[in-house]
C-alpha cells in the first residue's frame, strides 16, 4: 500500500503503524479509517513521517481513542457516531480519499465539489494565519526547525489555492490534482511549489529564501481576502505583524490563540 510520497520505507513504516491501530481495536464494535495526506499517498517521510496519522474511529469512545494514541502518538483520532454529516471539504476529501482499515463502514453521499460552501474555506485560512505565525515564530528561534518553518508557510499557501477552487465550485482530494486544477491561475506556480515543499521536500530553502517566502504568502493572503471581500479575523493579526514584532510578543499570540502546544 502506498502511504508516502517519497519513500518506500515510509509505506512500511506507516504501514507498521496502523496495523498497531487496527490491533487496538481488534475485536470490537468499531471501525477503523485512515484519511488526509497518508490516505491519498502523499504523506512526507524524512527519516520518520513528517505528518499526523488522522484516524476516524466510528462507534468509538474516548477510552479506545487514548489506547490508539498511546499505541501510535502520531495519530490524531477523530470519534464519529454522526448519522449524518455536511459537505464540508474535509469530508469531501475523506468521502474520496479515506482508506477503510477495519470494521464497520460509513456510507456518505455522492457530493459534487460545488457543494463545498466557500465558508470551509475562509475556516482553512483562519487556520492557517495561525500556521503563518507559527512559522514566522520558529524562524526568529535561535536554532530554528526550517522544515517546521515551510511546512507552516506552505499550509498558508495550499489553504489560498483551495479557496480559490472552492470559490468556482472545483476541488479534488489530491494535492498534485489540485496543482494541475491551478496551473493557468496566478497561483499555480506558488502553490505547486509548496506542494512539492510539502511532499518531497523540494527545493530546500536557506532562512532568507523562507523569509521571502513568508512575506510573499502573506501579501498574497491579504490580497486574496481584499479581492473578494472576505474578513478574516485571526488573518487581520498575520496581516499586522511586521519586522518591530518580537519573538515574545509572537509566542503570548500564540498563546492566545490555542497553539501552545505546536512551540
Amino acid at each position: 500500500m502506498i502511504y508516502c510520497a517519497n519513500s518506500i520505507e515510509g509505506d512500511r513504516v506507516v504501514g507498521k503503524d496502523l496495523q498497531r491501530i487496527v490491533d487496538v481495536v481488534s475485536g470490537k464494535n468499531m471501525g477503523v479509517y485512515i484519511f488526509g495526506s497518508f490516505a491519498r499517498g502523499e504523506g512526507c517521510f524524512i527519516d520518520r513521517p513528517r505528518n499526523d496519522y488522522d484516524i476516524l474511529l466510528v462507534r468509538g469512545d474516548s477510552t479506545t481513542a487514548s489506547a490508539i494514541q498511546k499505541a501510535v502518538p502520531l495519530a490524531e483520532v477523530h470519534l464519529f457516531n454522526s448519522p449524518e454529516v455536511p459537505c464540508t471539504q474535509q469530508w469531501y476529501e475523506f468521502k474520496y480519499s479515506a482508506k477503510h482499515l477495519y470494521g464497520g463502514a460509513i456510507q456518505l453521499p455522492d457530493w459534487e465539489p460545488y457543494e463545498i460552501p466557500f465558508a470551509d474555506a475562509i475556516n482553512s485560512l483562519e487556520r492557517r494565519s495561525v500556521s503563518m505565525i507559527l512559522g514566522k515564530y520558529e524562524l526568529m528561534k535561535d536554532e530554528p526547525d526550517y522544515r517546521k518553518v515551510a511546512e507552516q508557510i506552505c499550509k498558508g499557501i495550499i489553504a489560498l489555492g483551495d479557496a480559490v477552487l472552492i470559490r468556482r465550485g472545483e476541488f479534488h482530494p489530491s494535492y498534485t490534482m489540485r496543482s494541475l486544477m491551478l496551473q493557468n491561475d496566478e497561483i499555480g506556480t506558488f502553490y505547486r511549489t509548496a506542494v512539492s515543499i510539502k511532499l518531497l521536500n523540494e527545493p530546500q530553502m536557506n532562512p532568507d529564501d523562507l523569509w521571502a517566502l513568508w512575506v510573499n504568502t502573506r501579501s498574497r493572503m491579504r490580497q486574496y481576502a481584499v479581492d473578494v471581500r472576505m474578513r478574516l479575523t485571526i488573518g487581520e493579526i498575520l496581516f499586522s505583524i511586521d519586522e518591530r514584532t518580537g519573538k515574545d510578543e509572537l509566542k503570548e499570540l500564540l498563546i492566545k490563540l490555542g497553539a501552545e502546544k505546536w512551540l
